[in-house]
């Protein structure tokens, strides 16, 4: 009797696969305006970098050697904030971004 190995659940949903393998805005801004950086617990670093005008997030990006949730959550983030009004995004719910 041959073995099959059954099919295993995806970790990752679509979504955030598409967001992992076209992260659009994993690069350093020259020169931003604004930067963030958080050393996370397990080791890994996250970058924020923006740039405004006048109170306008005009383009946000991200560096990180996090792994894929760190990418999808950065690259989603990014696109977020992307365009809006930059002191209504410093409470973004998490539920907004997970």
């Amino acid at each position: 009797m041959e073995h099959q190995e059954e099919a295993k659940p995806a970790i990752y949903s679509v979504r955030v696969m598409e967001e992992v393998t076209n992260p659009k805005n994993m690069r350093r801004l020259s020169d931003p305006d604004a930067v963030g950086i958080i050393h996370g617990c397990c080791g890994d670093t996250m970058e924020i970098y923006l740039h405004l005008d006048n109170d306008r997030v005009k383009e946000a990006a991200f560096m990180t050697d996090g792994h894929e949730s760190a990418i999808a959550c950065a690259n989603l983030l990014c696109t977020i904030v992307q365009g809006a009004v930059s002191y209504t995004h410093l409470t973004l719910p998490t539920k907004r971004i997970v």
